[in-house]
């Protein structure tokens, strides 16, 4: 009986949260920055399932990675929803757009995070 109640458990886990089913591998690597003083160039790397799409989001730390609280706005590239996996993935953030007077330090710290889209169906009846 314990037992059965395990199997349903797992199976009504992953029937409804399957973004954590443990067959499905997902990591952002390599993330790298470069600027110009204008706009920033983010670069990843993005392994995941290549039948599925993801929704990538860019966070900014400004206490070398203890917080993420920047998010910014005017970004371009593979960013957003239906980036699919892969290497050399480049994200563009208008930095003077979001911060006309800049940023000052070197305590400055991106994260890429991404996320599995499910497919939502929607039935008509």
């Amino acid at each position: 009986m314990q037992l059965m109640r395990a199997i349903l458990l797992l199976y009504f886990t992953y029937l409804f949260f399957p973004q954590i089913s443990l067959s499905q591998s997902l990591e952002v690597k390599n993330v790298q920055f470069e600027s110009d003083g204008k706009t920033v160039k983010i670069k990843y790397d993005l392994y995941g399932d290549v039948n599925k799409k993801y929704k990538i989001v860019l966070k900014l730390s400004d206490d070398n990675g203890f917080s993420y609280t920047i998010h910014p706005k005017t970004v371009t590239g593979d960013i957003g929803k239906s980036v699919k996996p892969g290497e050399s993935k480049v994200i563009f953030w208008n930095l003077k757009e979001d911060f006309p007077a800049g940023l000052d330090g070197d305590n400055y710290v991106f994260a890429v995070e991404a996320e599995w889209l499910q497919q939502v169906q929607v039935f008509y009846i």
